[in-house]
């Protein structure tokens, strides 16, 4: 699966299943894709409310998600992808920061899962989709694994 955006009407931005290189618009923080953790460093991770981790790529490039029930903002972490949209590089911006709420959530583990994952996406290397999984590979050579939103709680449970 290849994945795109467009933008339309009003600035919504519809995924339409072409590469993810193709946007059209740029400096909007429109959601391309929105993915859901299922698995990290060796281990599944199971769907919960809230996900352990979201990931939201946006049009303009920048990184946010979840840790749990915490919103991860900021402007430290940056995607890009290659001409085919299925593969693609991750840039750290040292003198930015991640920002990161701290509300407590009811599921430690989770908490505890995200908290992980955004620490070491400072180290992420690059990323590739196959199929509906978006794989990214840390600089140490470990790997996450996430689908997509609308799929993580049905599938890789």
């Amino acid at each position: 699966m290849k994945i795109a955006a467009r933008m339309i009407g009003s600035g919504t931005l519809l995924t339409a299943g072409v590469a993810l290189a193709n946007l059209p618009v740029q400096n909007s923080d429109s959601v391309v894709q929105e993915w859901s953790l299922r698995q990290f460093e060796g281990r599944s991770v199971k769907h919960a409310n809230p996900e352990a981790v979201t990931l939201r790529l946006l049009a303009n490039n920048r990184i946010v998600g979840t840790a749990a029930c915490n919103d991860v903002g900021g402007d430290e972490l940056t995607w890009s992808a290659d001409l085919a949209g299925t593969k693609g590089a991750f840039a750290r911006n040292q003198t930015r920061a991640t920002i990161i709420t701290t509300a407590g959530c009811a599921n430690a583990s989770s908490m505890r899962t995200g908290s992980q994952f955004w620490t070491r996406m400072s180290g992420a290397h690059d990323w590739s989709l196959r199929g509906k999984a978006l794989t990214i590979k840390f600089a140490d050579g470990a790997t996450a694994l996430l689908v997509p939103k609308t799929d993580a709680d049905t599938n890789h449970k």
